[in-house]
């Protein structure tokens, strides 16, 4: 493909005006407030400068996500599929769930690459799970989110019943999940919904956590970032940088509510999930993290009605994966994976995946 200026990269996130220079029409207030406090943060870099060449590769994006055929479809596992909220995939070849089913008390679940989803997998001797360690514990709500995953240590947002969050760690293995440790995350997250969903970002080895929705004191929707390199403990915290503020498509303020899941691609793209119905509303949000400009949106279409036993349908998470070579179920397909959960009032809920494809050549944008 055909190499592109500045300018026609710039175009994407809708940057034109270049008067005040490139930096600074370009940034995210996170990179220059502070005296530039976060500059080090900026994910592209060479030999410690900001790169324009690397910025120029990061405005790529794939130009379309195909919908391809759901798998599991509305799969039904009485142990792990119960709430579920959180979904991953490990380097060493497994799925990874978060479920708060409130019988069993909050887990993390590791099941392989090969494993049916459609079917029951808990039976299964290579499907083994974890729990929070009782002293990470608060009261009887320790809801775990949407997670992530990132050189085999599983990051897990864990909301309470009282307004504190944490983070906690879990390492996985080709052949087991472990709890490790956590710390707090910052205290004005707020609430138990200060914290759904947490993702690293591979590109400056941070930490982003966001809450679920915006709320009145925030007119447009920030995401907090964290350095991961710090000690844990029931008593640390996570090292707050600042907040990343996000922004519609031409800079304006943008609001959020239920946001559900997120991560951040190999590329550096951060990517939201939001079960919202209606126009413009649920599906998953693509943003650029060099400007926090929504870049693309792609709607999934899902009723959040009666469905099931009573209950109703939500979307949770999401993961970029491209199988590839791996060994994998030989339904698994698609690059861009959607968690759906159904909550059935009187049974086990049920979930659904939903997976996507780009186009061949632009995987790499993702």
């Amino acid at each position: 493909m055909a190499p592109i200026s500045f300018r026609q990269s710039a175009g994407v996130v809708q940057l034109s005006d270049f008067s005040d220079g490139i930096l600074d029409a370009s940034l995210n207030p996170f990179y220059i407030e502070n005296n530039g406090a976060n500059r080090s943060y900026f994910p592209y870099q060479e030999q410690g400068s900001i790169s324009l060449r690397q910025m120029v590769e990061a405005w790529r994006w794939p130009s379309s996500y195909s919908q391809m055929s759901e798998y599991p479809d509305d799969a039904d596992d009485p142990n792990w599929s119960d709430e579920a909220q959180g979904m991953a995939t490990s380097e060493s070849g497994q799925w990874i769930f978060t479920s708060n089913d409130s019988l069993n008390h909050p887990r993390i679940w590791r099941v392989p690459f090969t494993s049916d989803l459609d079917n029951t997998v808990t039976p299964d001797p290579d499907v083994n799970y974890a729990g929070l360690s009782s002293s990470y514990r608060i009261g009887d709500y320790n809801h775990l989110g949407a997670c992530s995953v990132y050189q085999n240590i599983v990051y897990v947002p864990v909301e309470y019943d009282v307004p504190e969050n944490r983070v906690v760690r879990f390492s996985v293995t080709s052949s087991s999940i472990n709890f490790l440790d956590g710390a707090y995350v910052a205290e004005n997250q707020g609430n138990k919904t200060g914290a759904s969903c947490a993702a690293i970002n591979p590109k400056n080895e941070t930490l982003l956590v966001s809450r679920f929705d915006t709320t009145n004191i925030m007119p447009t929707h920030k995401i907090q970032i964290y350095s991961i390199d710090s000690p844990m403990g029931v008593n640390a915290s996570w090292p707050f940088l600042e907040d990343f503020s996000l922004f519609d498509s031409d800079g304006s303020a943008i609001e959020f509510h239920r946001i559900q899941g997120s991560c951040i691609s190999p590329a550096g793209h951060l990517y939201l999930v939001i079960d919202l119905e209606g126009a413009l509303g649920g599906g998953f949000y693509g943003f650029d993290l060099i400007t926090g400009r929504l870049v693309r949106y792609h709607r999934i279409n899902f009723s959040t009605g009666e469905v099931g036993d009573g209950g109703f349908f939500e979307l949770e998470d999401i993961v970029i994966k491209d199988f590839g070579g791996e060994p994998h179920h030989s339904t698994l397909h698609g690059e861009v994976h959607v968690l759906g959960l159904n909550n059935d009032f009187f049974d086990s809920d049920n979930i659904t995946i939903f997976h996507f494809s780009v186009p061949v050549g632009e995987r790499k944008w993702i």
